[in-house]
Formats: structure tokens, sequence, C-alpha cells
């Protein structure tokens, strides 16, 4: 699974019967990796056209999960 589709499954949890491939390529090209997206700060996604508080919720939830494992495929993801 490719990193624009992982982030698109997580965004699918909060925006129903909506194509969010062009979210997803958004967030990648704003911010560089699903890592990056996830433990961006919630004022800076905020920002990002499409994304509402509860699509934020989701990508906060799955930094979360992150959190409690020592490292995401990718690096290190820093909880804040």
């Amino acid at each position: 699974m490719c990193i624009r589709d992982r982030l698109e499954a997580v965004l699918f949890r909060a925006q129903l019967r909506r194509d969010l491939k062009p979210l997803a390529k958004t967030l990648i090209a704003t911010f560089g990796s699903f890592a990056e997206v996830i433990s961006a700060p919630v004022a800076r996604l905020a920002q990002v056209k499409g994304l509402g508080d509860a699509t934020i919720t989701e990508l906060k939830l799955c930094l979360l999960y992150t959190s409690f494992r020592p490292t995401v495929r990718y690096g290190t993801v820093p909880f804040r």
C-alpha cells in the first residue's frame, strides 16, 4: 500500500462518499510524508482546504496509535 493510499484510508473514516485522492495528494505535497502529516500541528492542518475537525481528529488518532509504537515504517514520529 503506497503512502497516498494509506492516507486515503485514514481520511475515508472521517469523510465518507467523497473522492479523497486530491486531498491525499495535497497533504503529501504539503507535508512530505505520512509521518509528517499525522504529526503536523492542528493549526497547520486546519489551514489545508478540505480538512475539518473530524478529519484532523482521525489523523491525530493515527499519531496517538503510532506514539505507542517505537517507530513508524519511515522513521520515528514525535508526539506533539
